[in-house]
């Protein structure tokens, strides 16, 4: 009896954290759901008072993370050039520099680098900021004054990350391979315009949308769950760390598993 009932207690645990993580993602898809509805049912309201905190989302998550994101970009890709023309090389395989460059800075570490750069910086922010605003009762105070909170508090944020998120990306591509072809030109014995060919000729359409569908991708989902985790911290100020916590971690864990669900459908 003793042995059933450890199983059954083992099995039942078992269960109940397959499922808190089942329904975590499936709460925040109809999260998402809602704020699309919201955004539909009042698309004509407060458009003034909208557009004026959308351009402050895209300053403070776009233009002030450019400076970290060039750094970063300029860095990968001298690094990516010299080690991946050391390791090709190697391994003879010096002609596939270009294509190695594509696969490694442009489709899959450029977007995910990014994402994490705005997850740090943005995400925690507006997750404390709408937690913050939830706690002191600002959002039930805008709610009995007739306001659609939801509609006021998510939307601007949504488009603001998701543009930001987009040009960030971009602009992370082409500094990278900017960074790259300087390496290449001052470190490496490499033929810089050979190299400039290689690349226009690696470079493919599907290469194009892979970097808009992540970026698409990952600027609704950090806005989503960080919004989401932040609307979730009724009890106290004390409730917010935590809840921030989960609300960067799971955003970087969606965003990875949202890349290897792209790459593999535009792979196969």
């Amino acid at each position: 009896m003793a042995e059933t009932a450890y199983f059954q207690n083992m099995f039942g645990a078992s269960g109940r954290w397959f499922l808190t993580k089942v329904k975590r993602p499936l709460d925040r898809l109809a999260f998402f759901w809602i704020c699309l509805k919201v955004m539909v049912r009042h698309r004509s309201l407060g458009r003034q008072v909208q557009a004026r905190i959308l351009v402050q989302q895209i300053y403070f998550t776009g233009v002030q993370s450019v400076e970290l994101v060039l750094f970063f970009s300029l860095l990968l890709g001298a690094v990516a050039v010299v080690w991946g023309y050391t390791l090709l090389t190697s391994i003879g395989a010096r002609d596939a520099l270009a294509g190695f460059l594509i696969g490694t800075l442009v489709r899959e570490v450029g977007p995910i680098l990014t994402a994490t750069i705005v997850i740090l910086r943005s995400g925690s922010a507006i997750a404390l900021e709408i937690g913050y605003m939830n706690v002191l009762g600002e959002v039930d105070g805008l709610q009995m004054q007739g306001v659609p909170a939801l509609h006021f508090l998510t939307v601007p944020r949504l488009f603001g990350v998701a543009t930001a998120v987009i040009c960030l990306i971009i602009i992370f591509e082409l500094t990278a391979i900017a960074g790259g072809v300087f390496a290449a030109w001052t470190l490496v014995d490499i033929n810089v315009l050979d190299l400039l060919n290689e690349l226009a000729v690696a470079l493919k359409g599907t290469d194009f949308m892979v970097v808009l569908a992540k970026g698409l991708c990952f600027g609704l989902i950090i806005p989503t769950i960080c919004i989401y985790e932040g609307l979730m911290a009724q009890e106290a100020i004390t409730s917010l760390p935590p809840r921030v916590s989960r609300a960067l971690v799971d955003c970087l864990l969606y965003c990875v598993f949202t890349s290897i669900l792209i790459s593999a459908a535009y792979s196969s």
